[in-house]
């Protein structure tokens, strides 16, 4: 088993089993999974780097119960998979983003203390998107407790941020 699909297995394997690689080329290896939560076969496109986030990244987290912030500046083409655990006493959080001159993907997935999803934001641009862009939404109604906060950076640039509060009716 090679290192990349070993640190592929181990940061997802709360969610999926990876079954096999079926494919490989320029942008990415292509892994076939079943999603753990939702017992469901899924396609998996992962690319294979060794540029993960580091101290350059200047990676600030604040993670205290009922809110949760992430910002992380001067990617450079980074892919790498950061997951959190984060205690929210309510049943949904207010989730608020901004991006700024993003390239790459960003996928930010935000699941319940019953791993239900709660929000799911994807960021995609071939090349880097212009500005910020800020944007506000509410998640989904879950279930209070621990909730997981997973990012998954694919050959991302630029700066990332968001922020979860606990849902004050």
């Amino acid at each position: 088993m090679t290192d990349v699909l070993d640190r592929l297995k181990t940061a997802l394997a709360d969610r999926y089993a990876i079954e096999r690689e079926i494919g490989s080329g320029g942008m990415a290896t292509v892994y076939l999974a079943v999603a753990l939560i939702l017992s469901s076969v899924s396609i998996l496109a992962c690319d294979v780097s060794d540029n993960i986030v580091g101290p350059e990244n200047q990676l600030e987290v604040r993670n205290v119960a009922d809110t949760f912030e992430f910002h992380v500046t001067a990617l450079d083409e980074v892919s790498d998979t950061l997951t959190y655990s984060w205690e929210n006493t309510g049943t949904s959080a207010n989730f608020d983003q901004a991006h700024d001159r993003t390239g790459g993907g960003v996928l930010i997935e935000v699941r319940d203390a019953d791993s239900h999803l709660m929000a799911l934001a994807f960021r995609q641009c071939s090349s880097e998107c212009p500005g910020e862009i800020p944007w506000s939404s509410q998640t989904e109604t879950g279930t209070s407790g621990m909730w997981t906060i997973a990012v998954f950076l694919w050959k991302a640039s630029g700066d990332v941020g968001f922020a979860l509060h606990k849902h004050e009716p």
